[in-house]
């Protein structure tokens, strides 16, 4: 079964080209462009992860993974800037890290 992934970001071109990689990797994308949307996506999806992006503010990265793990079961990733705080259930990766890298790490959480 293919793993179904949310993918939120305030950035509408790092949306679109996470989306891509994602679904070249063979995961079923939903993106979600601003608060809002990904909030309701969290509520009413069925999602194996969440992919927050480092364009969401720490406040509202906090915010869409309590939703998350309120109505969802699945892994938590988020890119982050520098001195965020942790989140409880998220998995942080620095904003600089290459695709490459995230991708990994989604595998290795998916793998457990």
């Amino acid at each position: 079964m293919q793993t179904k992934m949310l993918c939120i970001s305030y950035d509408e071109s790092l949306l679109r080209t996470r989306q891509l990689l994602f679904e070249h990797e063979g995961y079923e994308v939903t993106s979600a462009f601003g608060y809002v949307e990904g909030l309701e996506h969290c509520r009413t999806g069925h999602f194996d992860l969440a992919f927050i992006g480092h364009s969401v503010p720490h406040v509202d990265k906090a915010s869409l993974a309590g939703e998350f793990v309120a109505h969802n079961e699945g892994y938590i990733v988020a890119t982050t800037m520098l001195g965020e705080d942790p989140i409880n259930r998220v998995h942080f990766l620095p904003a600089s890290v290459g695709p490459q890298m995230v991708l990994e790490a989604i595998r290795n959480l998916l793998q457990r």
